[in-house]
């Protein structure tokens, strides 16, 4: 049996702004960008051709999930301004369809933000370091109780401990502060990778060291 093929959708991050409010308006919102944005890549075919074309191309059904909806014919030049440069967020189009269709708790919702958050920071590289300062202000960017809230202890290890569980995120914490997270490599390859970067860091000083000690030597001379 043929294995169904992952589709993803790229938006900006701070496109999940109001996602506590309402999941479904924002998970609309990004299907939309990600649509707009593979149309303007399209260079034959009618608007409806195009259309059709990138929901294909993105995994998303028209029909029951965006067709339905009269906003998309609404908003259909909605310009989308100055949002390049922002950091994007590659996201499984069955998660944002998931989402869209089907009733979430807050914690649910906490977790898709901090996944947004991190996918973000993270971008194409295998693995990145960051903490706790940078990742909730991109998780939550519409409530400032919201923001008290989920800075707590408690809440950020229930969100990290669940993301690593059950949504793919593997992290090894930093002994001064902040954590490596990937999303690509197992927890045993991204130690690795953090032994092999200080081993690299340290020869890096020892090197710098010498040639110091070397100038020094021959100045003297």
């Amino acid at each position: 049996m043929e294995s169904k093929q992952i589709k993803y959708c790229t938006f900006p991050i701070t496109l999940i702004n109001g996602a506590f409010r309402d999941i479904k308006t924002t998970t609309f919102n990004i299907m939309h960008y990600a649509i707009k944005k593979h149309m303007e890549s399209l260079k034959y075919g009618s608007h409806i051709d195009k259309m059709l074309a990138a929901t294909e191309y993105l995994g998303i059904d028209f029909f029951k999930t965006i067709g339905s909806d009269n906003r998309f014919n609404e908003w259909v030049g909605y310009q989308y301004i100055n949002l390049e440069k922002v950091p994007k967020v590659r996201m499984k189009t069955d998660m944002l369809i998931d989402f869209h269709h089907n009733h979430k708790s807050e914690f649910e919702i906490a977790c898709f933000s901090a996944l947004c958050a991190l996918k973000s920071i993270v971008g194409n590289k295998s693995l990145t370091k960051t903490n706790f300062s940078r990742v909730i202000p991109l998780m939550i960017q519409e409530s400032h109780e919201l923001l008290e809230k989920y800075n707590k202890r408690y809440h950020r290890d229930k969100i990290m401990e669940e993301l690593e569980l059950s949504w793919g995120l593997k992290k090894l914490p930093i002994p001064t502060r902040g954590f490596w997270f990937s999303f690509q490599l197992d927890h045993n390859e991204l130690a690795k990778q953090l032994v092999q970067r200080k081993q690299k860091k340290s020869e890096l000083a020892e090197r710098k060291r010498l040639a110091i000690e070397k100038a020094k030597r021959e100045q003297k001379e």
